[in-house]
């Protein structure tokens, strides 16, 4: 068993940031692949129409 990773009874796991400087979002969005407009558009139509369906099986209060 791998116990590098394990959590021990009791104890709180915070994740640990380590960076040289302030990161910069330029730096961030460096290291993602942007889709294409037609894939961007697609995702984000998907995503209205999933909370439309929401919004229509349970309509706010």
């Amino acid at each position: 068993m791998n116990t590098q990773n394990r959590i021990l009874p009791g104890s709180v796991r915070t994740p640990v940031v380590v960076h040289p400087g302030p990161a910069s979002i330029d730096e961030l969005l460096r290291y993602i692949d942007p889709a294409s407009d037609r894939e961007t558009e697609s995702f984000v139509a998907a995503i209205y129409a999933d909370r439309r369906d929401a919004a229509v099986v349970s309509p706010a209060k």
